[in-house]
């Protein structure tokens, strides 16, 4: 159960929420203009511009009222899963019956289903809407199995992610790749050495380090996020090259990295990646720094400098315990919406979504960000609390992998407390 500390934090907090916050995100719900957070494969033209308020008064975090942090105005609630650090396992059900096993990687299919990689069941579970769960592929064995469906094996999958048109691709403990139909057929792209390293050539020669993530392009190439080797690596008809990055290129300080063509540019510290209708991709490579790939290798940093600059806060729980001053945090997980919006996942769980000329910031999610909590709070915690952000609602203070799906619903994975959640967005 709650914690009673926090169910009288949570009445107090609502009592107080008639107060002027936050200004709302303005996604118009996302419906019909959300791309899967992976998935590049849409014919669809959209020359929308961002659904971003214009900001004339330059990049900062847009707020009606004194204190930015009094919550999206959004609604968090459990889609599947316990929702409870105490209470993980295994079982397919619906909604809070269902049992996972620190579920990380989340994706969404063009029917609005979502999978997610249940790591420590060794399983790709798949939820729908209305928060049915079943088992997608894998038998629960810790192993490296092709086959069908619940007849193959994973060994610890923490990422996956839909194309948008007929695979997913999931990445293992031990840099393991491995690809799924949309029938469940499992099998191997790529199985790892039992070292890491950084090979390029035929893919059974080849070795990766540390690999993070995986997505495909419109040509049925597969870029791979070599996060200790610094790289993007990439596998076209069973090779594996570089793509971007210098390996041998050793830098002192995160300022020393390079934009530029293909093996000239440097990375610092990757971390995700992510990929538009164009072909372009974009990592998060250090803390607060976005850079893009287009389809010829070209890497470029997006000018996030300013926007990060003129959202220094100085709000603060100035009562104790407290969190100190409220800015954007570290980046960790990202989405590129259709219009060309950025949601940003953050290392203490927060969520934004920045406009696509990068001139506004919004909470989607504010989490612990929160001004009427306290570190305490979250110490505290043993389960999830349903409700309005910041208001009714609780969040862990860690990453959220998250995805879109085509209908503009939110979904994020809450890996301690062994649940799916869904944003839901305020009218």
């Amino acid at each position: 159960m709650v914690h009673s500390q926090h169910i009288k934090l949570c009445l107090a907090v609502m009592v107080w929420a008639s107060l002027s916050g936050y200004s709302q995100i303005n996604l118009g719900k996302l419906k019909d203009k959300a791309n899967n957070a992976i998935s590049n494969s849409s014919s669809e033209n959209n020359t929308q511009s961002p659904t971003t308020s214009d900001n004339s008064t330059g990049t900062k975090i847009l707020h009606s009222g004194k204190d930015p942090f009094n919550g999206s105005g959004n609604t968090i609630v459990t889609l599947a899963g316990s929702g409870s650090g105490n209470e993980m396992g295994f079982k397919d059900e619906k909604g809070k019956d269902a049992l996972f096993q620190h579920p990380e990687g989340i994706t969404s299919d063009e029917n609005g289903n979502v999978y997610v990689a249940d790591r420590n069941n060794n399983r790709i579970r798949k939820i729908t809407a209305t928060g049915g769960v079943t088992t997608f592929a894998g038998s629960g064995e810790r192993d490296t199995k092709n086959g069908e469906g619940k007849e193959a094996a994973f060994d610890q999958p923490f990422y996956i992610w839909y194309d948008g048109v007929k695979n997913f691709y999931v990445v293992e403990d031990r840099n393991n790749i491995r690809k799924i139909n949309k029938e469940g057929k499992v099998t191997s792209i790529f199985k790892a050495k039992n070292y890491p390293g950084y090979t390029d050539g035929e893919i059974g020669d080849a070795n990766f380090d540390n690999v993070k993530s995986i997505v495909s392009n419109s040509k049925d190439e597969i870029f791979i996020l070599d996060a200790n080797n610094n790289c993007i690596r990439k596998i076209s008809g069973g090779v594996v090259s570089t793509f971007a990055g210098n390996k041998n290129t050793q830098l002192q300080y995160e300022t020393q990295v390079k934009d530029g063509p293909g093996p000239k540019a440097t990375f610092w510290n990757l971390r995700t990646m992510v990929i538009d209708k164009a072909d372009n991709l974009y990592v998060i490579d250090g803390p607060q720094r976005i850079r893009k790939i287009t389809p010829d290798g070209t890497v470029s940093t997006l000018p996030f400098d300013e926007l990060i600059k003129n959202t220094k806060s100085t709000y603060e729980i100035d009562n104790g315990d407290s969190h100190g001053v409220r800015d954007v945090d570290v980046f960790y997980d990202m989405t590129v919406l259709a219009n060309g919006n950025f949601l940003i996942g953050t290392e203490k769980g927060c969520i934004h979504e920045v406009s696509a000329d990068l001139k506004t910031i919004h909470f989607v999610y504010t989490g612990i960000f929160c001004n009427s909590h306290k570190d305490s709070d979250y110490r505290s915690m043993t389960e999830m609390a349903d409700g309005e952000d910041c208001k009714g609602c609780i969040g862990s203070d860690k990453v959220k992998p998250m995805t879109v799906t085509k209908d503009g619903k939110i979904y994020f994975t809450e890996r301690n407390y062994h649940c799916v959640r869904e944003i839901k967005l305020k009218n």
